[in-house]
């Protein structure tokens, strides 16, 4: 836990975020990173792209310093426990849209980690079901109405 804690410490200092108060806790060998800072937006960046490049940069170099590399999720400033929260009610909104209307809806393209969350909040609908489409940096999501 301390070669993680020191990697990411170590990343946010040469980035000049000298402020930041980092936590990890092991979740099943799922390692969750808290990062709090004054300023996280731009670290964040626009729908968390930033966020999700800092984050595999911290894997990468984990990964090189630790056997077996363990997973390692990060977090700022509970960005994406308030995102998942948004795109789960966004789910259920079209989700119910789609039965309603009994038509397919194409979701704008959206990283891996987004996708999920619709994907899992719309998994319970026995009538609705979900696809992801497209290539790397264009895929999305088609929820329709199972026939």
């Amino acid at each position: 836990m301390q070669v993680i804690l020191n990697t990411i410490n170590e990343l946010l200092d040469r980035m000049g975020y000298d402020d930041a108060n980092i936590k990890a806790e092991d979740n099943m060998g799922r390692i969750k990173v808290d990062i709090k800072l004054r300023e996280g937006r731009e670290l964040i960046g626009e729908k968390g792209l930033t966020l999700a490049m800092f984050e595999h940069i911290s894997r990468r170099i984990v990964s090189r310093r630790m056997t077996p590399a363990p997973k390692v999720d990060i977090d700022i400033n509970n960005y994406k426990h308030m995102r998942e929260e948004v795109l789960r009610d966004f789910a259920l909104d079209v989700g119910g849209r789609v039965r309603a209307e009994n038509r397919a809806v194409e979701l704008e393209p959206m990283p891996s980690f987004d996708r999920r969350i619709i994907h899992l909040a719309l998994a319970g609908f026995t009538d609705v079901t979900t696809e992801s489409v497209g290539e790397r940096g264009a895929r999305y999501i088609v929820v329709k109405p199972v026939t």
